[in-house]
């Protein structure tokens, strides 16, 4: 317990004071260092399902090794793009799928690149097809992130393969760190690995993160409320076996709150994570940090609680 309390004493960056934020001074702030060696999970299966509509995602965790990833990775036309040090990348996928009778079923496929210790993200790239069909690659660097969007130009080429697409648009996204008291950047994809690797327990000090959204930076607080019980039932994979947890397991509810950093509050862009905008919590087993379910709510389909169905397990040591 003590490991965890100082662990989580380093991530402390900001600090909660009466549902505001307070900054700390630069010389106070300090960068992350999560443990990869604490994420049980390599694939993550979640499904909800309700009279109006259902939600399936998978999320996949994957090890690169950073001299690999230099061809995976876009330039910016602006800006200075940012590096990994260390000797591995994390790339989480997620496929998300919603289902509704009354409206068109969307599939969100989103891939992101981030580094274990901190969860910097690096580059993601969304496509989207449903109702609207794009794919938008972001590209992080020190001052803000760059994005690359292309989508069809017209009727003609919607049924057209993404290479075939000829709407495109470049944008960019500046930030200060300096002035946001943000040590690193990350992404809301990387926040399911970062319930699992952060060691959090109950009375700890809250985490504050900056993590940029769709067009704007968010500081995103990160707390541990309560342990509880919550009904389980899911397929669990291992190298050698299979085997079904079904009953009643002890979870720790972490709760995430956030604000956006957009000067101009009244164009604040929600947050959004899996489908779900605004606040939102994640339930992790008590032992083993393996992330069993997410609620929070869903544009036209209202609060849905997204539960684990299946999971695979890393295989030996990372």
């Amino acid at each position: 317990m003590m490991v965890r309390k100082t662990r989580t004493v380093l991530f402390i960056i900001l600090v909660f004071n009466l549902g505001g934020f307070l900054p700390l001074t630069q010389a106070q702030s300090s960068l992350f260092n999560f443990d990869m060696s604490e994420v049980d999970w390599k694939s993550l299966l979640f499904k909800s399902d309700n009279f109006i509509g259902s939600v399936t995602t998978k999320a996949v965790l994957e090890e690169v090794p950073v001299a690999g990833i230099d061809d995976m990775l876009i330039a910016s036309p602006q800006g200075v793009v940012l590096k990994p040090a260390g000797t591995k990348v994390l790339i989480v996928t997620i496929n998300s799928a919603i289902v509704s009778p009354i409206g068109p079923d969307e599939l969100l496929v989103t891939r992101v690149w981030f580094t274990p210790q901190e969860a910097a993200a690096l580059q993601r790239i969304r496509l989207r097809k449903g109702k609207e069909k794009w794919e938008k690659t972001y590209r992080w660097t020190e001052d803000g992130v760059y994005r690359l969007r292309i989508k069809p130009k017209g009727a003609e080429e919607e049924e057209l393969s993404l290479e075939r697409w000829t709407d495109i648009e470049n944008s960019f996204y500046p930030y200060d760190l300096a002035q946001s008291k943000c040590g690193s950047v990350s992404e809301p994809a990387a926040l399911l690995y970062v319930v699992s690797a952060a060691g959090l327990a109950v009375g700890d000090p809250p985490l504050h993160l900056c993590v940029f959204n769709k067009k704007q930076l968010h500081l995103v607080r990160v707390r541990a409320e309560k342990y509880q019980f919550l009904k389980i039932n899911y397929l669990e994979k291992s190298q050698h076996k299979e085997s079904r947890r079904n009953g009643t397991a002890e979870v720790l509810k972490i709760s995430f709150t956030s604000r956006s950093l957009f000067a101009d509050e009244a164009k604040a862009e929600p947050f959004s994570f899996l489908g779900l905008k605004g606040d939102f919590d994640i339930f992790i087993d008590k032992v083993s940090k393996i992330p069993v379910q997410v609620s929070g709510k869903i544009p036209r389909i209202g609060r849905v609680d997204i539960k684990l169905r299946e999971i695979s397990l890393w295989q030996g040591s990372r």
